[in-house]
C-alpha cells in the first residue's frame, strides 16, 4: 500500500540538507523507532501495557541506501522494518525528501510503499485501519526528523 505525507521544516535547505546528510543513520534510526513504538502503543495500549515497547523497539530498524543530492533536494531512500507489533506495517520502502520551500524553511516528505504481516486485510475497514496507522508513524516519522533538522536554529 502506498503512503505519503509531508512537514515544513524551520530551518533553510541548505543547513538543513548538511545536517540531513552527516552521520544520519544513528539519529534517523531513533526517529524511526519513536515513531513506530508511539504509534504501536496507541493502536494497542493493552497488548503493549506490560510493556514499555522495548521489546517491539528492538525489532525496528532503518537501512539508508545511498543519499542523493541535487541542487533542488536531497533523497534518502530508506527501508524501515518493524516487528508488525499488531496492525503495523512490517516494512516501508521508500524515499525521504528534502527540498527547498522557502528562503527560511525546507520541505520534508516522505512517499513509499508498505506491506503488512496482516494476512488478507480482507476487510475494507481493516485495510482503512492499517493505512491510518502507517499515515500516523510516518508523520511522527517526519515530526521527528523535522524537529531535529531545526534544532540548529535554536539557541543553544
Amino acid at each position: 500500500m502506498f503512503v505519503y505525507d509531508f512537514v515544513p521544516v524551520d530551518e533553510r535547505f541548505d543547513a538543513a540538507a548538511d545536517l540531513l546528510v552527516v552521520d544520519s543513520a544513528r539519529w534517523l534510526c531513533r526517529a524511526a523507532t519513536a515513531a513506530y513504538l508511539a504509534t504501536a502503543t496507541s493502536a494497542v495500549p493493552d497488548r503493549l501495557a506490560g510493556d514499555p515497547g522495548q521489546a517491539v523497539a528492538e525489532q525496528v530498524s532503518l537501512d539508508l541506501g545511498p543519499i542523493r543530492a541535487r541542487d533542488d533536494a536531497v533523497i534518502v531512500p530508506l527501508r524501515w522494518s518493524g516487528p508488525g507489533a499488531p496492525s503495523l506495517f512490517s516494512e516501508l520502502e521508500g524515499d525521504l525528501q528534502l527540498a527547498p520551500l522557502d528562503v527560511e524553511r525546507s520541505h520534508l516528505s516522505l512517499f513509499g510503499n508498505y506491506d503488512t504481516l496482516e494476512p488478507g486485510l480482507k476487510r475494507r475497514a481493516d485495510a482503512a485501519r492499517m493505512q491510518r496507522l502507517a499515515e500516523a508513524s510516518v508523520r511522527a516519522f517526519l515530526h521527528r526528523v523535522s524537529d531535529s533538522l531545526s534544532a540548529a536554529r535554536r539557541p543553544r
